[in-house]
């Protein structure tokens, strides 16, 4: 079954290509799962996918908090020595879970070959703090149907590409199926996150950080700023895509990502 038990409980995955290809780990946006994913299986058929799913996310364990996105970044590397003991990874992440990619890059350098970090910033902002935590309540108080469309329109703004109807009604389903409170620890530790706070210095792994052009919390320069601070760190703006540029336009993230790797530029 796959569940890989880690220190702080159990952790729910699903893997796409033979084991024996070099392992990629996927970690998913605020209200995602592993299903956010499934759009760049094709993309990736020379490795090997694992979409782990956040503890409280998905079927994950739904572990009380509070806790921190340091502590999902621990929960991700004991996944990942579990799974693939010893083994260097490229690791993807978009929005909270880019966040947790680039902690987990710091926190262990020798098993990351390479990153993929998307909408992530240096500093959150009052703004978006703010966003996320009214978010968080409303969940809290209401249940996760309450937010669903809000928080699409904002991820979607005009002009953002949609992804097929098919996988569009099965991401939506799946959003609204989520555990509200499990949901609302995931925000507080986002809205907590001090990405500054993150030993980027230590990141020895060629880093791509990948922005939507149409983001609606932050702007491209905010996320430049952080491939600027890396040592081997490079930017790439995607101008068809928003806050989940790995269901909005998955090509150009997957046409991103293997020129990066081809040449180290994107």
């Amino acid at each position: 079954m796959p569940w890989i038990e880690v220190g702080a409980g159990a952790l729910h995955f699903d893997r796409w290509g033979d084991v024996s290809l070099p392992p990629v780990l996927l970690l998913h946006e605020l209200g995602g799962s592993a299903l956010s994913w499934q759009c760049l299986q094709e993309s990736f058929h020379d490795r090997c996918l694992y979409g782990l799913e956040l503890r409280g996310a998905g079927l994950s364990e739904k572990i009380p908090g509070p806790f921190t996105v340091k502590d999902l970044a621990v929960d991700a590397a004991e996944f990942m020595q579990a799974a693939r003991p010893n083994e260097e990874w490229d690791v993807f992440g978009v929005a909270l879970g880019g966040f947790v990619a680039i902690a987990v890059a710091a926190n262990e350098p020798k098993v990351v070959r390479s990153v993929c970090a998307c909408e992530v910033v240096i500093d959150l902002g009052n703004k978006a703090k703010k966003y996320i935590l009214q978010r968080a309540e409303t969940v809290s108080r209401e249940g996760m149907r309450s937010s669903l469309m809000p928080s699409l329109r904002n991820s979607f703004p005009e002009g953002t590409p949609m992804p097929g109807d098919a996988f569009r009604q099965q991401y939506f389903l799946h959003w609204r199926s989520h555990d509200p409170e499990a949901y609302a620890e995931l925000s507080r530790a986002l809205a907590a996150c001090d990405p500054s706070q993150i030993d980027l210095a230590a990141i020895s792994a060629p880093t791509l950080v990948l922005f939507g052009a149409l983001d609606f919390l932050w702007r491209p320069q905010e996320a430049e700023a952080v491939a600027r601070k890396l040592g081997d760190g490079h930017f790439a703006l995607l101008p068809n895509a928003g806050h989940l540029p790995h269901i909005q336009n998955p090509a150009a993230f997957a046409a991103a990502v293997r020129a990066f790797w081809k040449d180290g530029t994107a």
